[in-house]
């Protein structure tokens, strides 16, 4: 399964990059949302993983991208900020919201109801 991560926060980024890899997920990490979209528009991901608060563009207009290249893309944001409100229709576009720091078991049981979803066994 090939996943996109997204987080202008290089730490956290290396972080989940480590932890997905390590359980055999092919991860590409990005710093750059705006470069990220362009990497998914053609890159053949099946998942993407983005935090919502970035300078560049916010996750919310990654997933609103995300969602325009493909309807049926699969989509968790990460947050770290308690107070942020995610518009409750972005949240249904979305395959997840998680807050930072990331249980990193709680994402994977995520990741693997895509992969059931989407039959990556064959």
């Amino acid at each position: 399964m090939k996943i996109l991560i997204i987080d202008d926060d290089p730490l956290h980024l290396s972080s989940l990059e480590t932890s997905l890899s390590v359980r055999g997920y092919d991860c590409r990490s990005y710093l750059s949302p705006v470069s990220a979209i362009d990497a998914y528009r053609n890159g053949g991901f099946d998942a993407v993983i983005t935090a919502v608060k970035m300078l560049e563009i916010s996750g919310e207009k990654v997933l609103e991208s995300i969602l325009g290249i493909d309807p049926e893309a699969r989509v968790i944001l990460i947050t770290g900020f308690d107070d942020i409100k995610i518009d409750p229709g972005t949240r249904k576009g979305g395959f997840g919201f998680f807050r930072k720091p990331v249980v990193i078991e709680e994402l994977i049981e995520r990741i693997e109801r895509i992969e059931k979803a989407q039959d990556f066994s064959n």
